[in-house]
């Protein structure tokens, strides 16, 4: 019975609603820590003595194992199952994430969130993927959308008045850790695979004649929007620093 159970727990159908809601929260859990960037960045400066430039760099290192994965994600997404990437990438966030909390020197934490970065980055892109196999993907884009903002509203409402204090950075890491393992929990809502395989994807692109990495109006598409978000993402990285330098305090922000 109880192995039976188990089974029914598993969900093999990527339009199974507690599919649609594990990909919202693994959203959620890709885009935490770039949620609480501010929490981060202001405490690396505060608690660990570091510089507003080494404070950018460690962040920095989070978004470029975030970029990487999610660049490199349409080669490999489809040929793995689904469920081992998500508790892959949930176990390398947490895991990143400790190794940040007690790292003994700079390189290594840089490599602690380099390391955090790869796990929610894959989170991010395989919620997307999960997403877009859907019978409603429009319609469930909003649900997704809901899901990595609540996660992030949450950390940021409650850790600065309840771990920070407390513990500092190494806190704000443990505790964001923490919240990454509970989430993992959801990858029993994870289907195996998508709908498509990687030669099905691979094949309706090519029938369609949709190759956007070759089409010059896309690329430079993509590229203003890297540069608009990486300019919001400076901004909003570093709010908790302008605010305090104006007199706020972080649990005001």
């Amino acid at each position: 019975m109880p192995m039976k159970n188990s089974a029914r727990a598993l969900v093999r159908d990527v339009n199974d609603r507690r599919s649609i809601l594990a990909a919202a929260i693994m959203a959620g859990g890709g885009a935490m820590c770039f949620v609480s960037a501010p929490l981060f960045i202001g405490e690396a400066m505060d608690g660990l003595g570091l510089g507003s430039d080494q404070a950018g760099v460690m962040f920095s290192s989070y978004l470029a194992g975030f970029t990487l994965i999610c660049l490199t994600a349409v080669a490999w997404i489809r040929r793995f199952d689904w469920r081992s990437i998500g508790a892959f990438a949930y176990a390398a966030l947490a895991t990143g994430l400790s190794v940040a909390a007690f790292a003994a020197g700079y390189k290594l934490l840089l490599g602690g969130f380099f390391f955090a970065g790869c796990g929610a980055g894959t989170l991010y892109g395989l919620s997307i993927c999960m997403i877009g196999d859907t019978r409603e993907p429009d319609r469930f884009f909003g649900v997704k959308v809901f899901g990595e903002q609540m996660v992030g509203v949450l950390l940021v409402f409650t850790l600065p008045i309840t771990v920070q204090p407390l513990w500092g950075f190494k806190g704000l890491c443990l505790a964001t850790a923490a919240l990454a393992v509970v989430l993992g929990l959801t990858t029993l809502w994870v289907p195996p695979a998508g709908t498509k395989s990687a030669e099905t994807a691979n094949a309706l692109d090519e029938q369609s004649g949709h190759h956007v990495a070759a089409t010059l109006p896309v690329l430079v598409g993509v590229l203003g929007m890297m540069l608009f978000f990486g300019g919001l993402t400076v901004l909003w990285a570093f709010v908790e620093r302008i605010a305090d330098s104006r007199g706020l305090e972080g649990a005001t922000v």
